[in-house]
């Protein structure tokens, strides 16, 4: 199974804040509402934005007022990118003369194409996908966050890390058609 890093999970979720609160990036979406929302360490979420601004990703303002806002439309971000900005390749090709990599090139050229087919617009307009996310960021237990991209990412729920039965989850089952 595919292990999310706790850094490639705050930052996926740092743009979809960004994206949900200011699809456009015309606003700036405040570190502190982040943390404090999601459980990030605001000190590692800087340096995530900082990471993310230097790959073009997002832009910050400075100031009283400022933040960090998109820089690309959501279309144009994908979950690929960011894993590979923030971790680098998912599987490197180093040693693509070894036996066992020339087994699994092409399961991992397909996992790449998947990873890189799903953008953020993907994630923010699934309304089932955002529930989820909204519900672990107000449940008072907190589930792990790895656990909420990965779900987003396999378009499936880990054992007791989403609950359906949540108020919201319930909620944008029943509006979807």
């Amino acid at each position: 199974m595919l292990k999310i890093s706790a850094k490639v999970e705050y930052a996926l979720i740092a743009l979809i804040a960004m994206g949900e609160v200011d699809p456009e990036g015309r606003g700036v979406t405040r570190i502190r509402q982040i943390a404090d929302r999601y459980l990030i360490p605001p000190r590692f979420l800087v340096q995530i934005l900082l990471q993310l601004k230097g790959a073009g990703f997002c832009d910050s303002e400075r100031g009283a007022s400022g933040g960090y806002r998109l820089t690309r439309p959501l279309e144009e971000i994908s979950v690929g990118q960011i894993i590979e900005i923030i971790e680098g390749p998912c599987f490197s090709n180093e040693d693509s003369s070894s036996y066992v990599y020339c087994l699994i090139a092409p399961i991992v050229d397909e996992f790449r194409k998947k990873l890189y087919a799903i953008s953020l617009r993907d994630v923010i307009s699934d309304e089932k996908k955002m529930a989820k996310l909204h519900a672990i960021a107000n449940s008072p237990e907190k589930a792990p966050r790895y656990q909420l991209i990965q779900g987003l990412i396999q378009g499936r729920t880990q054992p007791n890390a989403f609950d359906d039965s949540t108020p919201e989850a319930e909620q944008a089952s029943a509006s979807t058609p």
